[in-house]
């Protein structure tokens, strides 16, 4: 395997490819035998050429064009006489670095923006994502400005460091560490350890720690969408129809699934979702990871009331259309999933995304007279259904510098007016942005009359959201949502994440147990059809209302009553969790808590839980109970780096430093990529004056995560005063690209440029 150099600190990038196929997997090719013209339509299609290793056939950014410009950096991408794609960048002060594209993600295939992003293999196994991504419709390079993290990312303190303006074109005015992505963090994969694009940007992609290796193993089928992406592991199937020479062991049809099936074939990937389990990827069990749609809905919601995208998303809005809700539609009635043309829901092959067929073929009384039921000439891009009811909407989130717009999969209705007071551009204004919202509602009342109502439970989450609203409105909002046969799950879980974060356990929404209004649509939600929905309904009633007798008698009937106990645990308890997060962010540690004790009790034996509660007490000044707390968290998960490191740190906030630092080397032996457990021993090393351990301990930590400005700024120090004076300075240039403000390490670059000037 071939290695490059990156920077003085002595950072390695492993060069190459992913490891071997994942095991029960055929490939595509196994299928092209007997499945020729289903090869043949996937070989074209947008998910058969949506990735793979960096050649002319799939890059489609300027490689050896201009090199992107940064205000503190020089990025070329370059083609070398090998063959390899790299980019190399250059900042002042340090060696050049080069990062090889062993992955491209994307063909600038999508209507409405188009892109390209690339990974690279990092020595501890990861497949990280660099964050010098491509526009093709913009054609412009651009990076993600927003800090890519989370609670199991280290370095939040970095997030000061970001735009947060979102995706933004590459300027000389941008410092590289606005880059969201830089260092290199978002990895190819789940793994809860890591920020992460889950398992969507190719076909079985698996990422696990191999303590026999010491590292992280990356491994997958493809960066294409495969066909057992969708059909499941298929080399069982091949094998046996070639050993037969007939069809052999069938995989079940997609063809005959329900509407809520077929739906979550494509969700896997269309859709914002949370992975579930508590395993970090050691061991990636016998099957595909399990996830939740519901989940990403809770603390901080992407949606707006009637469902619609409002920071980020994917086509899993179409579960808030009428066309879902009041009938049976799924993604293949539209789509053809192996083309990935257009078809009616007859399967009638359709000429394009514009074609009305879509929609006339389930409602033809549209078609006799079209022009009476849009005001529009007959062909015109304002005739056209799709124009009013399913518009390109850029992702609020992204800003508006690069092209990404995507097709509202609500299916809603114009409402001119209020669809801005929402925040997003409606349908009329997308073609007639020189009329106000104001008269183009009036117009739009002259041709159609009043505009039908939001259904019941959507009306009471938009009254619940009004600068008006009160108690009293979420206490109805998640009344509506109860309603006997609602379908509406994004609804019932807006609701109830509404409800929750409208108040805390100390008012009045604790009382009323079972029997007032809020409890009673609690108490039916929580056994409603849909397990997202049960679980956080679950999760409301523990948070508000936990120490009712009835309540708890209900909690223990739902719970034994769950088809999937463990799964229904897992996701009554991050709810919890991801409340207690977004209640830490508004009132602080201390209004997180109780939620999080919450959580423990519902798994009170479960690392991850009792992490995060330490994490929660730590923050709140209680370092005696986080250390019971991650204690509990390595009985039952030995080992635990991440309990490991946090326990240290507590222990050294009680003036046990003796103590933190056995666990620092007890965290650096199983898992030696854990940055902060070299980090952290460095210190301990450092304040005993054993400056080459420290060398030794700071150098790893840098080398498994770049972007650690004390362990850079340390590291140079520790070559100072080891005599190393020259070989200090380029670490001292790394820590201060992550800390430009910081008066300490500028007072000790200047001190160290006047000792090598004389």
């Amino acid at each position: 395997m071939n290695t490059a150099t990156l920077g003085a600190a002595g950072l390695i990038l492993a060069t190459g490819t992913m490891p071997q196929t994942p095991p029960g997997i055929a490939g595509s090719e196994a299928c092209r035998t007997c499945h020729q013209a289903q090869y043949d339509a996937w070989a074209q299609s947008t998910h058969g050429t949506a990735g793979g290793p960096a050649g002319p056939a799939t890059v489609i950014a300027p490689f050896d064009g201009p090199p992107i410009r940064f205000a503190d950096a020089v990025v070329s991408p370059v083609v070398r006489d090998d063959g390899r794609y790299v980019f190399v960048v250059e900042r002042n002060g340090r060696p050049p670095m080069e990062l090889e594209v062993t992955g491209v993600v994307g063909r600038g295939h999508m209507v409405g923006g188009g892109t390209q992003g690339f990974a690279s293999l990092f020595p501890d196994g990861t497949e990280r994502f660099l964050p010098f991504d491509y526009s093709e419709d913009g054609d412009a390079w651009f990076c993600n400005t927003a800090f890519v993290g989370g609670f199991w990312v280290p370095g939040a303190d970095r997030a000061r460091l970001r735009a947060d303006a979102g995706w933004l074109p590459i300027t000389e005015a941008m410092r590289l560490t606005e880059c969201g992505d830089w260092p290199p963090v978002r990895i190819l994969g789940t793994n809860r350890r890591f920020a992460n694009c889950q398992n969507c940007h190719g076909s079985q992609v698996e990422v696990r720690y191999r303590a026999d290796l010491a590292r992280y193993e990356t491994r997958a089928t493809s960066l294409r969408i495969n066909c057992e992406a969708c059909h499941g592991p298929a080399l069982a199937h091949v094998e046996e129809a070639r050993a037969a020479a007939e069809t052999g062991p069938g995989l079940a049809s997609l063809a005959t699934l329900d509407v809520d099936a077929s739906l979550r074939v494509c969700f896997d990937c269309h859709a914002l979702k949370r992975a579930l389990g508590d395993d970090s990827g050691e061991d990636p069990g016998d099957g595909p990871l399990e996830y939740s749609l519901g989940l990403p809905l809770i603390g901080d919601s992407p949606y707006l009331p009637d469902g619609r995208i409002a920071t980020f998303g994917y086509q899993q809005t179409h579960r808030s259309s009428a066309c879902y809700l009041f009938g049976s539609m799924t993604c293949v009635d539209c789509h053809d999933p192996h083309d990935q043309g257009y078809r009616d829901v007859f399967g009638n092959a359709l000429e394009g995304r514009f074609d009305d067929r879509q929609c006339t073929a389930c409602h033809a009384s549209k078609a006799a007279d079209p022009e009476a039921h849009t005001f529009h000439p007959a062909g015109s891009p304002g005739a056209a259904c799709t124009s009013c009811h399913m518009p390109y909407v850029q992702h609020p989130e992204l800003s508006l510098a690069v092209p990404y717009a995507r097709a509202d999969h609500t299916i809603s209705i114009p409402r001119p007016g209020f669809d801005e007071e929402a925040g997003l551009q409606s349908a009329c204004a997308g073609c007639h942005s020189d009329r106000s919202p104001a008269e183009l509602a009036t117009q739009a009342a002259v041709w159609w009359g009043e505009i039908a109502p939001h259904r019941p439970e959507v009306a009471a989450l938009v009254a619940a959201t009004a600068p008006t609203a009160s108690p009293g409105d979420l206490d109805r909002a998640v009344a509506a949502a109860a309603t006997r046969g609602s379908r509406h799950g994004i609804a019932k879980l807006m609701a109830l994440d509404m409800w929750v974060r409208g108040g805390n356990a100390q008012d009045d929404r604790s009382a009323g147990g079972l029997d007032d209004v809020p409890g009673r649509a609690l108490a039916t939600l929580a056994r409603d059809g849909d397990e997202d929905v049960r679980a956080v309904a679950a999760a409301a009633l523990h948070a508000t209302r936990g120490d009712d007798p009835a309540v708890r008698a209900l909690l223990d009937a739902v719970t034994r009553g769950a088809p999937d106990e463990e799964g229904f645990r897992v996701r009554w308890a991050a709810a919890l969790m991801q409340w207690a997060a977004a209640v830490d962010r508004v009132e602080g540690p201390a209004a997180a808590l109780p939620f999080l004790r919450r959580a423990q009790e519902v798994r009170p034996r479960v690392p991850e839980v009792l992490i995060v509660l330490g994490a929660g007490l730590a923050a709140a000044g209680d370092m005696a109970q986080a250390v019971q707390a991650y204690l509990e968290a390595l009985r039952h998960g030995p080992g635990d780096p991440v309990a490991l490191v946090n326990a240290g740190l507590a222990l050294e906030t009680l003036g046990r430093g003796d103590d933190a630092a056995a666990l620092y080397e007890e965290a650096v032996r199983v898992r030696p990529t854990e940055a902060l457990a070299h980090l952290n021993l460095g210190n301990t090393r450092f304040r005993r004056g054993d400056f080459d351990g420290a060398i030794t301990a700071y150098r790893a930590a840098v080398r498994n995560d770049a972007g650690l400005s004390r362990a850079h700024f340390y590291l140079g120090v520790s070559l100072v005063n080891t005599g190393r004076v020259a070989e200090a300075l380029p670490s001292l240039y790394n820590a201060l690209e992550f800390a430009p403000d910081d008066t300490e390490i500028q007072d000790v670059i200047r001190q160290v440029e006047t000792v090598l000037r004389y």
